[in-house]
Formats: structure tokens, sequence, C-alpha cells
């Protein structure tokens, strides 16, 4: 573009046009047709926050995973007394050694050997100072002596054992206590029986 002074009013007219041209392009000013866009508006954009909601531990959407829960086993309950079930009663004292063809349940306190073909249940509460030998025997008591199992051993939270166990199958609840060694398996009561049996038949004839 050519100025030329000689023309003053065009001179003037094209300065004018010029300035108006120069303004709408200031530092700053952008007209309001212009898709101009500042990029540091995207470099300083802030980050999205964390909307997420929190959840309390166990609080699980449908669909989600969640940690299955782990079951304690089922404690036992007490076991009832029948025509076959011999009871040792609270404030008893029994002192020597007990054999029964079905159940024994204790309440009371007991020191020397127990024997029952089907079950002993020692109660809470109960001492036993003695050998316990059964298919079931149920601890929820105190005992003090080894215990041998055909079948199955099971300890109550309130059990406490001081002794050596052998049985083929063991449950033991949270809040019991034992003292001593565990072998799995079956013992040989039988064997045992028959040693008794032939040295009591030995005894009554008064031979060796």
């Amino acid at each position: 573009m050519v100025f030329r002074r000689d023309n003053k009013p065009e001179f003037q007219r094209q300065m004018g046009a010029l300035r108006q041209q120069l303004g709408t392009h200031e530092e700053g000013h952008v007209a309001p047709d212009s898709t101009y866009s500042d990029p540091r508006e995207a470099s300083y954009a802030p980050a999205p926050r964390d909307v997420t909601p929190v959840r309390e531990p166990g609080n699980y959407p449908l669909g989600s995973y969640a940690p299955a829960p782990v079951a304690a086993p089922e404690a036992a309950s007490m076991p009832t007394a029948d025509g076959q079930t011999s009871v040792i009663s609270n404030e008893t004292i029994w002192k020597g050694d007990l054999e029964s063809r079905g159940s024994i349940h204790i309440h009371g306190r007991v020191e020397g050997s127990v024997t029952a073909a089907r079950e002993i249940f020692v109660a809470e509460g109960a001492e036993v100072d003695a050998a316990l030998t059964a298919a079931v025997i149920i601890v929820a008591g105190a005992v003090s002596g080894e215990i041998r199992c055909t079948n199955r051993f099971e300890m109550l939270p309130s059990g406490r054992v001081d002794g050596n166990v052998q049985a083929p199958s063991l449950v033991v609840h949270e809040g019991a206590s034992i003292t001593g060694g565990f072998k799995m398996g079956s013992p040989d009561v039988g064997a045992d029986s028959k040693v008794a049996s032939v040295m009591g038949r030995r005894a009554a004839r008064g031979t060796a």
C-alpha cells in the first residue's frame, strides 16, 4: 500500500482505515467472530477430581468382587443323655476306672481312667485328671491326661487339655487351649482291651 501526502483527504482516509484495522488486533483484544483460542488454557487446565464415593468395608455394589467370608466351624451342641448314658453330676468326685458300653457325661471331677464305647462329654466347669478313650470325645471343661478317639475329637471354646491327643478327625474351636501333641489316626483300642482282659483273668486266677 502506498500513501501519498499530496492528496490530504485521501491520505487521511487511508490512515483512518489503517488505525481502525490495527485497533481490532490490539494485544488482548479478540474480535467477536474470531475463533482464536489461547493454547495456555489447555496447558494449565485443572486435572479432573476423583469423585468416586468411598465405600465402607463390606459394602460392595452388585456385580463387584467381594471376598468370601470364612465361616468358623459350627460348635457342637451339648449332647443329651439317654438310657445308655452315665452321668457324673456336679459336686461328684469319682476316683478309679470307669467303663461304659454307652456314653459318659462328666460334670464333676474324675481321677483315673474313663472308657466309653460311644461318647465322652466333659462339660464346662468339669475337671478330669484321667486317660479318656471313646469313639467321640467332646471337651468343654479341663482335661489333664491322654486322649484317644476312634472317630472324632472336638474341643469347644471353653475347653482346656493338657496331654497328648490321638484321633482320625480333629476339630478345635477358637478360644480352646491345648498343651501336648497330636497324632492323626485311630488308636488300636481293641488290642489294649484284649491285654487288659487277659491280665484281669490272670489276676482272678492268682497267676502272673
